[in-house]
């Protein structure tokens, strides 16, 4: 009688002898109840577990390198989240790689038009102020009461300009700053009938002495005028545009960080 040849081993039989050998049968007792020989029993046993082991190795490296790929894009969230609470520019975050991948896992955040929006007001604001120093500075050159308080002196109207828009700066964003009041001071010059009319950081002309008085109330009228100019109505409205940007982008960066985990895929993705 001709001896018929035993039934391929699949895996799922391997799979059931590996776990009845875990819970205690030998080779042997499994092998006579499934009828095949005890060495055959122990090769796919061996062969199974190799296979489980492999498969349980490389999830451990997927595993071990996806939470590393992830702490990457949320360590980059939680620096961009920091540069646009500072008021900064993340342009510099853009040329990095994790920041291509944080786009290619969320290609339709409001994240990306935030950050877009964000880059922009650095050169519209930048322009604003600009154009608001050339206006005040048309002011100082049309007032008379301030040309008349440097008397013999000279004026420096554009230094005297910028001293201004620092002043209206510190009227946008709700802080004194300096003023004409207790910041502009006379500093003695070679001449000793002139003095140098110190404004904060800025030199904004020569003048007698005796007309500093004068010219501090000349240039506190002007400060008095400044949330009247048309530029000033622009930037404070500019402003605010740029605050509910900023808001929203902190939101959203504030969800990537404390959920740990982004979804989506990208070029770096370790599977």
């Amino acid at each position: 009688m001709t001896r018929g040849r035993k039934p391929e081993v699949n895996q799922e039989q391997s799979l059931d002898w590996l776990k009845r050998f875990e819970n205690g049968e030998t080779y042997k007792e499994i092998g006579d109840k499934d009828g095949f020989d005890e060495r055959t029993v122990k090769k796919y046993i061996n062969k199974i577990r190799e296979h489980k082991e492999t498969i349980q190795a490389r999830t451990m490296v997927y595993k071990e390198a996806l939470e590393k790929h992830f702490k990457d894009l949320t360590a980059l969230a939680r620096r961009l989240d920091q540069l646009v609470m500072a008021g900064k520019s993340v342009t510099a975050e853009q040329k990095d790689p994790p920041f291509r991948a944080l786009a290619e896992h969320l290609p339709k955040s409001k994240l990306w038009a935030n950050l877009s929006k964000w880059e922009n007001f650095f050169t519209e604001i930048e322009a604003a102020r600009e154009r608001f120093q050339g206006a005040i500075k048309n002011e100082i050159l049309a007032d008379k009461t301030l040309k008349s308080a440097y008397g013999s002196g000279m004026m420096d109207a554009d230094n005297l300009s910028k001293a201004l828009v620092l002043v209206a700066d510190s009227l946008l964003h709700g802080y004194k700053g300096i003023r004409a009041e207790d910041s502009l001071n006379p500093e003695p010059t070679d001449n000793p009938e002139l003095v140098v009319g110190r404004f904060g950081g800025f030199n904004i002309g020569t003048l007698p002495p005796e007309r500093l008085p004068a010219l501090v109330t000349a240039v506190s009228a002007i400060e008095n005028r400044l949330t009247t100019f048309k530029e000033f109505t622009a930037l404070k409205e500019m402003l605010e545009r740029k605050q509910v940007v900023k808001e929203e982008a902190h939101a959203i960066l504030t969800t990537i960080v404390l959920k740990r985990v982004v979804s989506g895929r990208c070029a770096y993705c370790p599977f």
